[in-house]
């Protein structure tokens, strides 16, 4: 599991891992207002889960530092990652419900991660690329949660 975690596209494809149970789309307005999206949503959790699966994503308070990732296949542990791990990392659109953040992997590979908010729903949509062509692209949606992501059990890896 160590060398899933090591790489940015990794972390992408562990949310693939997960939500391949189900796929939802949903659209999300263009909002105009100059806030910052890490001003308002930071510290903000989100929770998706279906048949045992679990994913838990935490919205931080900087870009150096976007989002951390908490996932689990049967609660019984969850995987934990987070994006100031990461490569490279640019923000190319900040606004106060949706930011567009472009994580490099190598030269030549590269994630275009969305994360907007509407309501209640975060909609995460990811697109990777090598040498320029997209390869691969998913949509997620969590719920807004309360719950407590300091608390969940880490696995051993």
């Amino acid at each position: 599991m160590k060398q899933i975690m090591k790489s940015k596209r990794s972390k992408i494809s562990l949310f693939g891992l997960f939500m391949l149970l189900s796929v939802s789309f949903i659209s999300c307005g263009d909002d105009d207002n100059n806030a910052d999206f890490w001003e308002k949503h930071g510290g903000t959790v989100w929770k998706y889960s279906e048949s045992g699966a679990s994913i838990y994503a935490r919205i931080n308070s900087s870009e150096s530092d976007p989002i951390e990732v908490w996932a689990s296949l049967f609660e019984a542990c969850y995987i934990y990652d987070s994006f100031s791990s990461a490569g490279d990392t640019e923000v190319l659109e900040n606004k106060e419900n949706m930011v567009v953040i472009r994580i490099d992997d190598s030269p030549t590979e590269y994630t275009i991660l969305e994360l907007s908010i509407s309501g209640n729903a975060l909609t995460i949509s990811s697109e990777y690329y090598e040498d320029g062509i997209l390869t691969e692209d998913d949509v997620f949606i969590l719920m807004e949660t309360s719950d407590n992501v300091d608390s969940l059990q880490l696995c051993d890896i």
